[in-house]
């Protein structure tokens, strides 16, 4: 089975092989030099609900940093962030269905979009997505991002969390071959199992597990503060796992 390419200038240069559509999280954004660089590297860009308050915040001034929607329940969303936002003519929709995340109620609007973009093509237009925070604050929401991964996992190609602190994606069952800039990311590392025990070699990390495939889960232990001596790692798993990488220069 050939290995499953990853890499983390994906999401942070354009590229047409890698179109990337990026949701923003009511969680703290990356530090700055790195949130500018996967804001540009996005075609498509969306608020969920309370996001808008964080790209607010930090980008009140310039005015290049206009989400193509805001949709949630709206809950959150301050109501002069919303007025300056609509008086610059960003879409601002109210879903108040109690059933679906606002990160869920983006993701919709995100597949409707592809499918807009594939009309005529033959097939719909995926893009990596890439979701701006849910990995510090609340423990709960910490996990339900994981939870949001593992789902997304099965229907998207590529999906990745970058938060304030660290980077996290979900390895699928099989062979992953990943390409980290230690420029900005590293040098911890982490392998999760997420639900079931997993069976897992590695090959890069300063401490590889293996050569045997070494049993994981939350109950016998996990690989955490592990450490990238070089860019490239490669991973096996019998079963999906969440990989995070620390983000360099984290505030």
């Amino acid at each position: 089975m050939a290995s499953k390419q990853w890499t983390t200038i994906s999401f942070m240069e354009r590229s047409e092989t890698y179109p990337n559509a990026l949701i923003i999280l009511n969680t703290p954004l990356a530090h700055d030099q790195l949130f500018r660089q996967i804001w540009a590297a996005a075609s498509v860009r969306y608020c969920a609900d309370g996001g808008a308050n964080r790209l607010y915040d930090r980008f009140e001034d310039e005015a290049t940093f206009l989400p193509d929607l805001i949709k949630g329940d709206l809950d959150s969303l301050k109501p002069h962030v919303r007025a300056y936002y609509e008086s610059k003519n960003v879409p601002v929709i109210h879903d108040p269905d109690q059933d679906s995340t606002d990160l869920g109620k983006c993701i919709a609007a995100l597949v409707e979009e592809e499918k807009r973009l594939g009309q005529g093509k033959g097939k719909e237009k995926e893009h990596q997505l890439v979701i701006s925070g849910g990995l510090s604050g609340r423990l709960d929401q910490t996990i339900h991002t994981m939870h949001a991964l593992m789902q997304l996992s099965e229907v998207r190609e590529r999906t990745w969390a970058v938060g304030s602190e660290s980077i996290a994606c979900v390895l699928g069952k099989g062979n992953h071959d990943l390409t980290i800039s230690l420029q900005h990311f590293g040098g911890t590392c982490g392998i999760l199992p997420v639900g079931e025990r997993a069976f897992v070699k590695t090959k890069g990390l300063k401490w590889d597990l293996g050569p045997d495939a070494y049993p994981t889960s939350v109950a016998e232990g996990v690989s955490s503060s592990n450490h990238l001596p070089q860019e490239d790692i490669s991973v096996e798993t019998d079963v999906p796992i969440v990989w995070t990488v620390e983000v360099r220069g984290a505030e």
